[in-house]
């Protein structure tokens, strides 16, 4: 008997809605502080996480917008055993 993983219950309380042409889904936002150079430089890197089946035709370079705000996938990746990608952004 195979085990079929219901990711949406990660994504149910606390994710935002990501649209990516006709498709959207929920995703989990992270807004992390980054520190280069020996701390003397400090970035903002945003990404999102969601199911790897979830905006199936996303790639690097597209737009979409997440919570409102548009952005560009700098890159898509899928995580761990591969049940969910994450997505770096940049603001469009």
């Amino acid at each position: 008997m195979a085990f079929v993983e219901d990711m949406s219950i990660f994504f149910a309380d606390f994710g935002v809605t990501a649209v990516h042409g006709a498709s959207s889904a929920q995703v989990l936002l992270d807004k992390e502080t980054q520190s280069a150079l020996d701390g003397m430089v400090l970035d903002n890197d945003e990404s999102i996480t969601l199911p790897s089946s979830d905006l199936p035709s996303l790639a690097t370079g597209q737009a979409l917008t997440v919570g409102g705000v548009s952005y560009v996938a700098r890159e898509v990746r899928v995580i761990d055993d591969g049940a969910l990608k994450r997505v770096t952004l940049k603001r469009a």
